[in-house]
């Protein structure tokens, strides 16, 4: 499977666009909820109650009406010619009496019960039946205040088949995101248990694939750096330095660094890396400029900087037994130019792969940059 094939990959900033579907008023009502005893109960029959629901042989005492504001499913239950229409009683085969009575609570307007963590997950199913779309963002939120990078697999894979039966989107997003995250053994124990919806599952599975694949890539750069600095310091390039002939008389700070990369093409520049020497953010890059490849450092801050520049280039030669370039070369940053080139070797003396510099299409090139203590 590729990655971005049939699904598009869930990370942290997908999270952030679904959020905006549940609402600052959401928010702000669940925040200023002020819970308070219920001044209505529903075992007593008044003069204000009109249809007795049966709950787990539990009679309930409620409003036809309240029932039809609060449910499309309810009003068009009251409003047919199917018996509830007249009926002044409806039992609720297999429903819970205290879940029953939380969703009575949560959308009576007496009642002062507000939706919160220990309420949310209960009358969900409950709002997703009657279809009260107006609770449920409220419900998606205090839920979402608990999914943090705390809870475990097994809560999260729990959470994920909620979200998707309730299509709760900014939810689904934010589980996704942090079981993508989580070791493939904490995966692997609690799939089992909690086993997510195939659409889910795949997201996931491309996630981990996708982020899998890219610490493979970063390894192997890893390891190919590693084996030029071995080359390095194997060889007697390193010995170089004492031809950089630095001033004493200034201060010097240096950075050593790896490039591995295509031979840029015309006048184009490779992607080079970034550095800091003296606090000043550099970029380290080979320049082609007329068959002629260079190294190139450029101050990238803002601010004008003076100071002397050396370079000890090496070229590194991939053959067990090859001869690597080594180039020692000066230059400056002063009020005009903020970079400075540093030749090394034509493309024509290294585009042959017999000549060992180029490895898997790559070249190789360590640079230890040596600055003195910049005037600005």
């Amino acid at each position: 499977m590729e990655a971005g094939e049939n699904v598009r990959l869930v990370n942290e900033s997908d999270f952030a666009e679904v959020e905006h579907t549940v609402t600052d008023e959401d928010y702000e009502s669940v925040a200023l909820a002020e819970v308070k005893s219920p001044t209505f109960g529903f075992t007593e029959p008044s003069w204000r109650t009109d249809l007795c629901l049966v709950v787990e042989g539990t009679k309930l005492y409620v409003a036809k009406n309240i029932l039809s504001l609060a449910s499309p499913v309810f009003d068009a239950m009251f409003q047919s010619d199917f018996k509830e229409k007249s009926s002044d009683e409806l039992e609720l085969p297999g429903k819970k009496l205290k879940d029953v009575l939380e969703f009575l609570r949560c959308i009576y307007p007496n009642t002062y019960t507000q939706i919160n963590r220990d309420n949310a997950r209960i009358i969900l199913p409950l709002l997703e039946e009657y279809q009260n779309l107006q609770l449920k963002p409220r419900c998606e939120v205090v839920i979402l205040e608990t999914v943090t990078e705390e809870t475990s697999t097994n809560d999260l894979l729990q959470l994920l088949n909620e979200a998707c039966l309730y299509d709760l989107k900014a939810l689904r997003a934010r589980c996704i995101f942090l079981i993508s995250s989580r070791p493939c053994d904490a995966l692997d124990e609690n799939y089992c248990k909690s086993f997510p919806s195939a659409s889910a599952l795949n997201e996931i599975f491309v996630n981990v694939y996708t982020s899998m694949k890219k610490k493979l890539v970063e390894l192997e750069e890893v390891a190919e750096e590693n084996a030029l600095f071995k080359q390095y310091i194997s060889s007697e390039i390193r010995n170089g330095k004492k031809d950089l002939k630095l001033d004493p008389a200034q201060k010097w700070d240096d950075k050593t660094i790896v490039i591995i990369d295509v031979i840029p093409e015309g006048t184009k520049e490779s992607k080079g890396v970034y550095t800091n020497i003296w606090v000043v953010p550099l970029k380290i890059n080979i320049q082609n400029n007329g068959g002629r490849l260079y190294i190139k450092v450029e101050n990238i801050s803002e601010n004008t900087i003076i100071c002397d520049i050396s370079v000890l280039c090496i070229q590194v030669n991939r053959q067990p037994r090859g001869k690597n370039n080594v180039v020692v070369q000066s230059g400056s940053f002063n009020s005009f130019l903020q970079h400075a080139l540093f030749e090394i070797l034509g493309t024509h003396s290294i585009e042959q792969v017999g000549k060992g510099y180029i490895f898997n299409g790559k070249i190789g090139v360590i640079a230890q940059v040596f600055m003195s203590k910049p005037n600005k």
